[in-house]
């Protein structure tokens, strides 16, 4: 009997790291994956900005981040995380910076990420 004890314990706490993981619905603020959509966004709005004003290789030359996110709000019914950072945008000579707000969830889809107006 102490042996069977054994085995379903063992086997609980190694089912354990994969029953949490499949429960994750959301994706967090500050995750690299959701970092990585929300700087791919930014770069997407800078570039038709550049490229309507004729000065597209500009882009080039500026490196866009993300400094002090905060996770502002989880929606428990939607699994959806809203979030605020400072955007920074750091050329040759300066570094500025602009807080920015975004959402985040995952979807049957995948990740979706909404970036407010910068």
């Amino acid at each position: 009997m102490n042996t069977l004890k054994r085995i379903t314990v063992l086997t609980v706490l190694l089912s354990l790291p994969v029953l949490l993981g499949a429960c994750t619905k959301s994706a967090m603020c500050d995750s690299p994956k959701v970092k990585a959509e929300v700087i791919k966004s930014m770069e997407a709005g800078f570039k038709r900005r550049f490229t309507q004003m004729g000065n597209a290789e500009a882009l080039k030359r500026l490196k866009i981040g993300l400094e002090n996110i905060v996770q502002v709000d989880l929606n428990e019914k939607t699994h959806q995380y809203s979030c605020t950072a400072d955007m920074t945008v750091t050329g040759s000579t300066k570094k500025k910076s602009t807080p920015i707000s975004y959402t985040s969830a995952m979807t049957p889809g995948g990740l979706h990420v909404k970036v407010g107006k910068f």
